[in-house]
């Protein structure tokens, strides 16, 4: 799980699952142990009593933990993707990003690309033979140095061009 192994590693993928928790959901690491690349697709966070220590994420520890996911998720109860308590890390060494799947409509085996709101092409492939293509594309991410938005995104296929801005699943038609 250390993160200069972290691009060699499969992710650890949470798919539908839900998660209740009165004081910690997720925690990013601390003083004896550390993952990298885990994804969490259409999870539910609900956030169960009053205890004051509560926070969805916590971050800390020595070692780096990135490139987790937070995908489609939904957050109850006072439970939020940015509800997030930064214990003692270094600035970079802890990340999330809170994602948004984007259905795109176009013409069939249409090429299809996308970039960020930094201008960062973040996507590129080729509709199916519905003419549909799905891809998870980051509203923002989320380091121990601030948030960063990375929406709206442009989105182009076949001379259409289209900017959506991420905030939950959403679909285009560029047909």
């Amino acid at each position: 799980g250390l993160a200069d192994r972290k691009n060699a590693q499969n992710p650890v993928l949470y798919k539908d699952c839900t998660f209740i928790s009165n004081i910690n959901h997720l925690r990013l690491g601390d003083d004896y142990g550390v993952g990298c690349n885990h994804h969490f697709l259409r999870c539910k966070f609900v956030k169960s009593g009053s205890d004051p220590r509560f926070r969805t994420i916590t971050a800390m520890g020595a070692y780096s933990s990135t490139g987790h996911r937070l995908v489609d998720c939904v957050f109850e109860g006072g439970a939020s993707p940015d509800d997030v308590a930064w214990g003692k890390t270094a600035p970079n060494t802890r990340d999330y990003t809170v994602e948004w799947t984007l259905v795109v409509s176009a013409e069939l085996d249409m090429e299809v690309s996308v970039t960020d709101a930094k201008g960062a092409k973040v996507f590129s492939g080729k509709t199916g033979k519905d003419g549909k293509l799905e891809v998870a594309l980051a509203q923002y991410r989320i380091s121990h140095a601030g948030k960063e938005a990375l929406t709206p995104h442009t989105v182009t296929a076949g001379g259409k061009t289209e900017k959506v801005t991420l905030d939950a699943k959403k679909e285009i038609d560029l047909r």
